[in-house]
């Protein structure tokens, strides 16, 4: 099921996409001031839509990799936000229990 929710907060529409499919619903009752998503299909949905209302994500994979975003310090256009970049780190949590535990021969 598509999940839309809407806050409005003194005359401003804020629009939460929880997924792709809700994307028809998001102009249904006018421009929203503002834009969440938090799955990576959704906001490239979004963003395919609209030049000009912002967007901002929150989302687990890398936003550059994903297209979301040019580049993480300078996004450019209206999309902007978070990532959790979980992939990026198990690498690294790896290499700090090995530092930790050096004798740890099972790790999971």
């Amino acid at each position: 099921m598509a999940r839309t929710s809407q806050l409005n907060t003194a005359g401003r529409r804020i629009i939460w996409i929880g997924c792709r499919r809700s994307l028809p619903n998001l102009f249904a009752a006018g421009l929203p001031w503002i834009v969440t998503a938090r799955a990576t299909a959704a906001v490239l949905a979004v963003k395919a839509a609209t030049l000009t209302i912002p967007i901002v994500f929150a989302v687990g994979a890398d936003p550059v990799k994903a297209g979301l975003v040019v580049n993480l310090n300078r996004p450019g256009g209206n999309v902007t936000g978070v990532s959790f970049l979980a992939n990026s780190l198990v690498a690294k949590q790896l290499q700090l229990l090995q530092e930790v535990v050096p004798a740890a021969t099972v790790m999971g």
